[in-house]
């Protein structure tokens, strides 16, 4: 493996880097010199990578490291993957972004790729149970998009279902629905570094505070669109009366 890798500057240019948190920028940026010729790593648990990687990096917990991880195997910059008990991880697009890469001059991977183990092509994230013990969870397609989740490149939630709103209209009636989520949209990308993993509580949580709080708390004008809304709804129904 070579003593450590040049990045090229297009790297600066990349949309998945932008939209990731500073502590998984830090966490990509220091484990890229550890990667062999092929892009991949592994270590032996959570622990294993902080001691290798940060290890002067006293503020960060084994379960920030898993954070960053599964941020950065959620939007596509790195697979995570179960290989020989390890943690193995490949990052994407390693050859476009690596300057001067000569794999004849370098030893041969010893980490198998995710498509020759047993783990096939699955998606996974993985969890730190304690510092020695972990534990991987395969995902969808979509890698944690699964149920409903927060798309920070549209700043949308997604896979809320029209049967989702009707039972929170009725669990929360004094909450503005559509409302709330616009405000949660804004909470999340104002604390980017507190990214849920369970966005249907984190929405429940939420509406339940504001529901004892009184409920949504709408301006003059927002009152009077919510109004001509319920009378746009309404007409077509007292028309259809008469």
């Amino acid at each position: 493996m070579a003593r450590g890798r040049m990045i090229d500057k297009r790297v600066g240019m990349s949309k998945k880097i932008g939209n990731i948190t500073d502590k998984s920028k830090v966490l990509w940026f220091m484990i890229y010199p550890h990667l062999d010729r092929e892009g991949r790593v592994a270590f032996d648990d959570l622990q294993d990578l902080k001691v290798e990687i940060i290890p002067y990096f006293q503020n960060w917990t084994l379960k920030k490291i898993e954070a960053s991880l599964n941020e950065l195997a959620d939007i596509g910059l790195i697979n995570l993957y179960p290989n020989n008990k390890k943690i193995a991880m490949q990052f994407n697009r390693f050859e476009d972004f690596q300057i001067g890469l000569r794999k004849e001059r370098e030893a041969k991977s010893e980490i198998l790729a995710q498509e020759e183990t047993p783990a096939t092509s699955g998606n996974f994230r993985i969890f730190a149970l304690s510092l020695r013990k972990y534990k991987y969870k395969e995902v969808s397609k979509e890698g944690s998009k699964q149920g409903i989740y927060y798309s920070f490149d549209d700043k949308k939630f997604h896979n809320i279902t029209k049967e989702d709103k009707e039972l929170w209209n009725n669990a929360y009636p004094a909450c503005d629905i559509d409302m709330e989520l616009l405000k949660m949209s804004d909470w999340l990308l104002s604390n980017p570094d507190k990214r849920k993993s369970q966005y249907r509580r984190f929405i429940t949580n939420w509406l339940s505070r504001t529901q004892d709080k009184g409920g949504t708390k709408l301006t003059r004008d927002e009152k009077r669109k919510k109004e001509l809304e319920e009378w746009a709804k309404e007409k077509p129904r007292e028309e259809e009366g008469e």
